[in-house]
């Protein structure tokens, strides 16, 4: 089912866009249209692009009209180590083992017994691996062979998802408590002009797939009114580092109007998770209609 919806997507979607040297072009024109169209189905509310107000609107914008000539280059889960080392934040990178050009490059008589092997281009491409001798190394190769064909970003108009050459890396896997998370925490700070406002926590997430999710404010206030639809607390006691975290955060994400970024925090050291400049591509659901304005009107929009 999930292939002949790409397929059909992929039909839809296709013909709006120029390939070269294995890159995907659009023109703004075709892009603003595209836009509207997927705003439209997925929020159910036309797009403002002349007078952007909330976050979605605004994270459009800044996609079809800012400088966005770093995203491709920060949304590259391997290149994107280099920005953090220029940050001077090289320590909080995960232990990288291997970056594979090709599937069939893949060795994982050289890997440890538990790993994370992912795509650098997309997201829920990734296997988590606890124990590499119960996981067949051809099954490996073909899983991310059909990975690496699916133009990440070509459905929601992600235009710099399609300018990342494709890789594959594995990293460090991340144990953590497992009373409190089945799976590692995943801090999410949403940053506007270097400054942090609200991080969400997602935990207990389905490898590749679906999260809990909360929001807690910087002062670790649980924040039900940001959630769209009722959550419980689920009372995740607040990492001792957090200020650092929120540190770590505002200087990665100091040069842009807004992006997010994802941080981990095993044991009390901080990973580096990713950075992301269109959440949800611009079709956010899970915060409010009222945080959405809020942080909306925090972006200042460049000229």
């Amino acid at each position: 089912m999930n292939k002949m919806k790409r397929l059909i997507k992929h039909i839809i979607f296709r013909p709006f866009y120029q390939v070269k040297d294995g890159k995907y072009y659009a023109n703004n024109k075709i892009r603003r249209f595209l836009n509207k169209v997927l705003y439209l189905y997925h929020v159910r509310k036309p797009l403002r692009l002349t007078h952007p107000k909330d976050l979605n609107e605004k994270v459009i914008w800044l996609k079809l009209y800012s400088d966005t000539s770093r995203w491709a280059e920060l949304a590259d889960k391997y290149a994107v180590r280099g920005y953090v080392e220029e940050c001077g934040l090289s320590g909080i990178l995960n232990d990288l083992y291997a970056v594979y050009h090709n599937p069939d490059d893949i060795n994982l008589s050289k890997l440890p017994n538990k790993f994370v092997i992912k795509l650098n281009n997309g997201s829920g491409t990734v296997l988590v691996v606890n124990d590499k001798d119960k996981i067949n190394e051809y099954e490996v190769k073909e899983t991310f062979k059909k990975w690496a064909k699916i133009p990440f970003g070509l459905y929601s108009d992600e235009i710099h998802y399609l300018q990342i050459t494709p890789m594959i890396i594995a990293e460090k896997y991340l144990n953590e408590n497992v009373s409190i998370s089945q799976s590692p925490i995943d801090y999410k700070f949403f940053c506007i002009g270097g400054k942090a406002f609200y991080v969400m926590v997602c935990y207990d997430r389905i490898a590749g797939g679906h999260a809990e999710k909360v929001i807690y404010d910087m002062e670790w206030k649980f924040r039900e009114d940001c959630m769209r639809e009722s959550v419980a607390d689920p009372s995740i006691p607040k990492p001792n580092n957090f200020d650092e975290m929120i540190t770590v955060a505002e200087r990665l994400s100091k040069p842009f109007p807004f992006v997010r970024v994802d941080l981990y925090n095993i044991n009390g050291q901080i990973i580096f998770g990713e950075m992301t400049f269109t959440p949800m591509a611009g079709w956010s659901k899970v915060m409010t209609q009222e945080v959405l304005d809020e942080l909306g009107d925090k972006i200042v929009l460049p000229n």
